[in-house]
């Protein structure tokens, strides 16, 4: 059983997860398009200490509408700009709308293989088309 000291220690990590939303990497992307984190501009418009966030720690489950990664069905060693990778392999059936992934992985279905290169991201649009872009 854990101590009141170490329970205290989690919430306060659990706090400055909640705190970073999407990660350090989000927050620097929204200020350099010169924007603020919504938690910044509730810190601007509301009065110290006069806002309570509830529910700061709450996760969703839903797996509807491709909010479940795509889970790959094996992973392949393939040859991408002059070195081997060990890359996820899809079923192209197993792919919901919705989904998004990041390259190297290779998608299969039966008349096409599309590779997505390392660089790239993919998301299945709603009419189920593969669309790949430059990762940023």
């Amino acid at each position: 059983m854990s101590t009141n000291e170490e329970r205290l220690d989690r919430l306060d990590r659990m706090r400055e997860e909640a705190r970073l939303g999407g990660g350090e990497a989000r927050i620097t992307r929204q200020h350099d398009a010169g924007k603020l984190t919504a938690r910044e501009r509730l810190d601007l418009l509301l009065d110290p200490g006069s806002f309570v966030e509830l529910d700061a720690f709450v996760t969703h489950r839903a797996t509807e509408f491709g909010m479940a990664a795509p889970v790959p069905e094996q992973t392949l060693k393939v040859f991408f700009d002059g070195d081997w990778h060990l890359v996820p392999f899809y079923r192209r059936v197993a792919l919901e709308a919705h989904h998004r992934f990041s390259g190297p992985c290779v998608i299969v279905q039966d008349d096409t293989t599309a590779c997505v290169p390392p660089g790239f991201g993919a998301t299945v649009d709603g009419s189920g088309n593969i669309v790949l872009e430059r990762a940023e």
